[in-house]
């Protein structure tokens, strides 16, 4: 950092700051405080289904097969949402989270979309889904998971969703192929890291 006639008030955090040769070694400021107060380090921490690799102060993810269960589905006619989101919060997602192989569950509720046709040329265009509400379950694997498809809790959820709740449903199972999130994204894991 130089200073010509006057110096700043405040240091400028992205601006090096150290003295040359000589003159001293003390360095703060910018990329040669980080480069000079730290040792690069790898250390994998796992977490299911993938891991996050940290280099330095970088975060890198690996690619992650988050193994997926999306639930399409309409409530039946005599049905009350707020009845509904209230078994949900009450029963469903407690139940749906706490079974071995399920990381989260997630319900949306459809505003309205878009349809169209690559292949025939057909430019998006305004449509109403054929689904009201979308469940997501994130499951640590679909082997997992489809040990807990077995257990009791599930299936006498599944007989009370289907005869009070649901109308139609079509149930899908995959895995994520691309995941990307913006900058903004939070990293929910805590870790501990010392030079």
């Amino acid at each position: 950092m130089v200073h010509l006639n006057d110096s700043s008030i405040h240091d400028e955090p992205q601006v090096p700051f150290g003295e040359m040769k000589e003159s001293g070694y003390e360095r703060h400021g910018g990329r040669a405080a980080i480069e000079e107060f730290t040792e690069l380090h790898w250390i994998a921490y796992r977490g299911l289904p993938g891991s996050i690799l940290f280099e330095g102060a970088r975060i890198q993810e690996e690619v992650i097969r988050m193994a997926k269960e999306i639930i399409l589905y309409n409530l039946r006619d005599n049905v009350k949402e707020e009845d509904y989101v209230k078994w949900c919060e009450d029963y469903k997602g407690p139940l749906l989270t706490g079974l071995p192989g399920s990381k989260s569950f997630t319900l949306f509720k459809m505003m309205g979309g878009v349809q169209g046709n690559g292949q025939k040329g057909s430019p998006p265009s305004p449509t109403k889904s054929p689904f009201n509400y979308i469940g997501i379950l994130d499951t640590t694997s679909l082997e997992e998971w489809g040990k807990s498809r077995e257990s009791g809790a599930l299936k006498e959820f599944l007989s009370q969703w289907l005869s009070k709740w649901a109308a139609d449903s079509y149930i899908l199972g995959g895995i994520e192929l691309y995941h990307g999130e913006g900058a903004q994204a939070n990293f929910s894991g805590s870790l501990a890291l010392s030079a």
